[in-house]
C-alpha cells in the first residue's frame, strides 16, 4: 500500500486516491485513541493544577494573575469557558489539550503537503505525528503546549502559502493564528520573528518564479506579508508592555532551569523523538524500542535536513532553514535566559516529523523499497510500544489523590502545612482542607506561581499550639523540616506517593502514637474533583 520509491521533482500536486483518505482517517483515529487512553492516569501536577486554579477564577482576576506570571491568558481563558461548560474534572481539563493535538496532526499533515507530491511521505508525516510519544503526552496535560504546537503548525503552513495566487484567506488565517499563538505562549514571537526572516530571504516561497533573493523586497508577496506583520503587531501591542517586563524578570530573579549548551542540545533532540531520557528500569523490550527510535529518528531527521538544504531546486519551502532559525534563537536567548527545554521547544516537533519523512525518502529508498519498508514499520511499532508499555503505564508524576486519602485530619490539633508552593497547587484541587505555605521569608520564587497565591495562604503563627504537624514535600527537602524539631515535633510516619511527594506526620514529643480522639477524614468535597 505504501511505495518508497524516489518521488519526482515536480510543482504538480498528486490528488490521493480514495485508499489514501482512508488511511489518513485511520491514523487520525489511531491518534485520538492513543490521547484519550489514559488520559486521566496521572494526576494533575503542579503546573497543570496552577493553570486550573487560576483559570477558576473570574476572568479580570485571570488577567490579573497572568500579568504576574509567565504566559499570556489566552489558553486559561479557554479553560474558564471549558470548565463552566463540561467541569473541571481531570478529563474535562485535559480535553482541550487532547483536542488541540489532532489540530497538531491536521495541520503537520497539510504543511507536508506543500513540501511532499507523494501520498506516501504525507501519510508517514501523519502517522509519526500521531504517535509521536511527545505530542501523546502534551495531548493529555492541561497546559498550553499543545494548542502552542497546532498554532505553530498553522501559522508555518499558511506562511508558506502566502504568495502572489494567494487568496485574501490565506493571510487572514496567518494573522489570526499568529494572533492566538502569542497569546498562547511567550516564545511565539520568536517563532513569527524567524518566519519573517525566511520571508526576507524567499526560502519560504516554493514558486519557482523567483531566481534572484533581492527581488522579494520588491515583490508583493512581501508587501502583503509586511501588511499582515502590522496588523499582528497592533493586535499584539496591549501585551508587549507585560511581556517585557516578564522576560526582564526573568534575567534578575532567575529562572528554574540551568542550561549546558552541549548536553541540553544533544539530550533534547532525542526527546523530541521519545520525550524522555533512558532509563535502567526499562525492561528489554523497552530498551530496544527506545534504542531504536532514538537511532531512527535522529539520524533520519538530521539526514533529511542535510538533503533538503542540499536540494537546490525551490519547488517546496525550505523548512529546515526554518527549523535551525528558531532552534537558534532559543539558543542564544538561553545563554542568558535559560528556556532550551523540551516542552518550550516542542513546537519544532511538526517540521522535524516532516524532514523524518524526507530522509526517508532521501535515504531508506537507495536502500531498496522492501528493507525501506521493514525498517519504517519498526520504527512505527517501536512508537506504540514503547508508549502503550512504558510511558502510559508509569507513574512519573505526584500521586496526590492517593497521598490525600491517608491524611487523617483534625481540625481542633492538627495543621497541614506546605514549605513551598509546588506542592500547594495540586493540594488545592483535589482537597478542601485547610493548608496553608510555611515561609515566613517569603522565599517563594515567581515560576512556583506566586501569582496565584496571597497572604492569606500563608502561615505565620506558633506551630507550638498544634499536636500534629502534616507536611507534603515534593522531592524530600527536608530544610523545612528540620525545623520542626526545634518547635518540639519528632517524625512519626513517613509515606511516598509517586515520583517524589512526601506525606510525613510530625507530633509533639510526648506524643509518639496517634491520639484516640474523633478523627475527621476528608470525606465531604466540595466538587467532583476532590478526593
Amino acid at each position: 500500500m505504501f511505495s518508497f520509491d524516489n518521488e519526482p521533482h515536480t510543482n504538480k500536486v498528486v490528488r490521493p486516491k480514495r485508499k489514501y483518505h482512508i488511511l489518513l482517517i485511520l491514523i487520525f483515529i489511531l491518534g485520538f485513541a492513543l490521547r484519550l487512553y489514559h488520559i486521566d492516569f496521572l494526576d494533575l501536577w503542579r503546573d497543570e493544577a496552577f493553570s486550573i486554579n487560576v483559570a477558576s477564577q473570574p476572568l479580570h482576576k485571570v488577567i490579573e494573575i497572568t500579568i504576574n506570571d509567565m504566559h499570556p491568558p489566552l489558553h486559561l481563558f479557554l479553560l474558564n469557558f471549558w470548565m463552566k461548560l463540561f467541569g473541571s474534572s481531570a478529563i474535562s481539563v485535559r480535553t482541550p489539550s487532547l483536542i488541540f493535538g489532532m489540530l497538531t496532526i491536521y495541520f503537520t499533515y497539510l504543511l507536508s503537503t506543500l513540501v511532499f507530491s507523494k501520498p506516501t511521505y504525507r501519510l508517514l508525516t501523519a502517522l509519526f505525528t500521531s504517535i509521536n510519544p511527545l505530542f501523546i503526552i502534551y495531548s493529555q496535560e492541561a497546559r498550553c503546549y499543545s494548542m502552542f504546537t497546532t498554532f505553530t503548525a498553522a501559522v508555518i503552513y499558511f506562511a508558506c502559502r502566502m504568495n502572489s495566487k494567494s487568496r485574501l484567506s490565506t493571510y487572514f488565517y496567518f494573522i489570526l493564528f499568529s494572533i492566538l499563538g502569542l497569546y498562547t505562549h511567550n516564545l511565539f514571537p520568536i517563532i513569527l520573528s524567524s518566519i519573517m526572516i525566511a520571508i526576507l530571504i524567499g526560502i519560504l516561497y516554493p514558486t519557482s518564479h523567483r531566481t534572484k533573493l533581492t527581488l522579494v523586497f520588491r515583490h508583493g508577496d512581501f508587501k502583503r506579508a509586511a501588511v499582515s506583520y502590522v496588523c499582528i503587531l497592533i493586535c499584539y501591542l496591549p501585551w508587549l508592555a507585560i511581556i517585557s517586563k516578564q522576560y526582564a524578570r526573568m534575567g534578575t530573579e532567575g529562572f528554574w532551569l540551568q542550561f549546558d549548551p552541549i548536553k541540553d542540545v544533544i539530550d533534547t533532540y532525542g526527546w523530541f523523538f521519545t520525550s524522555r531520557s533512558y532509563n535502567r528500569s526499562f525492561t528489554l523490550l523497552n530498551r530496544f524500542a527506545y534504542s531504536f527510535i532514538r537511532i531512527f529518528a535522529i539520524w533520519l531527521s538530521i539526514g533529511g535536513i542535510i538533503l533538503e538544504l542540499a536540494n537546490s531546486t525551490r519547488h517546496s519551502p525550505k523548512l529546515s532553514w526554518l527549523v535551525l532559525l528558531m532552534l537558534g534563537t532559543v539558543f542564544l536567548i538561553s545563554l542568558k535566559s535559560p528556556l532550551y527545554f523540551i516542552r518550550y521547544l516542542i513546537f519544532v516537533v511538526p517540521i522535524l516529523l516532516i524532514l523524518l519523512s524526507y530522509g526517508i525518502r532521501g535515504f531508506l529508498a537507495l536502500l531498496g523499497r522492501k528493507l525501506a519498508i521493514v525498517l519504517t514499520a519498526m520504527f512505527i511499532i517501536s512508537n506504540l510500544v514503547f508508549y502503550l508499555t512504558n510511558i502510559a503505564q508509569y507513574t512519573y508524576k505526584a500521586q496526590y489523590q492517593k497521598a490525600l486519602r491517608t491524611i487523617e485530619f483534625d481540625p481542633a490539633t492538627d495543621i497541614i502545612l506546605h514549605p513551598h508552593a509546588v506542592t500547594y497547587h495540586s493540594f488545592n484541587y483535589y482537597s478542601d482542607l485547610p493548608n496553608y505555605i510555611y515561609d515566613p521569608k517569603r522565599g517563594i520564587a515567581y515560576f512556583e506561581g506566586l501569582a496565584y497565591i496571597s497572604e492569606q495562604d500563608y502561615y505565620d503563627g506558633h506551630l507550638e499550639k498544634f499536636k500534629r504537624i502534616w507536611t507534603l514535600n515534593l522531592w524530600n527537602n527536608n530544610n523545612f523540616e528540620k525545623k520542626l524539631g526545634t518547635y518540639g515535633f519528632e517524625e512519626v510516619e513517613t509515606k511516598r506517593f509517586g515520583n517524589g511527594l512526601f506525606i510525613r506526620l510530625w507530633a509533639k514529643k510526648q506524643m509518639k502514637s496517634t491520639p484516640q480522639e474523633q478523627i475527621i477524614t476528608p470525606a465531604s468535597r466540595k466538587s467532583k474533583n476532590k478526593v
